[in-house]
């Protein structure tokens, strides 16, 4: 079903970022084909202001972690000011909940 879909459409990022709320592996996975400037900034907005979003990113980081890199190289390939502001605001509101957010967003950073 997901193949069907375009995971850079900001609605489509928008119905990922709904799924993994409700602990969709499905949509927590596809979260990883965004590849798009539009795409990225819709998910790192979510990032930035959806406390349930990040909680459940949090939660379950090690979804993410063996493919931490895919993400990065995604994110790194469309970094600009406007991506490199919204990391900021990532990072910052992931590491007000808890220090081990450090592993999710900081690398967007350290790319740069």
């Amino acid at each position: 079903m997901c193949d069907a879909i375009n995971a850079n459409n900001p609605q489509s990022v928008n119905t990922f970022v709904e799924g993994v709320k409700h602990d969709s592996i499905e949509a927590r996975m596809y979260l990883l084909n965004v590849t798009s400037k539009d795409g990225l900034l819709a998910l790192l907005s979510a990032i930035a202001t959806d406390e349930v979003f990040l909680h459940e990113l949090i939660e379950h980081d090690s979804t993410f972690r063996k493919d931490d890199n895919k993400f990065f190289r995604n994110t790194d390939k469309k970094m600009d000011a406007e991506l490199l502001e919204k990391c900021k605001k990532s990072f910052i509101k992931s590491s007000t909940l808890t220090m081990d957010t450090m592993l999710i967003v900081p690398a967007l950073l350290i790319s740069l």
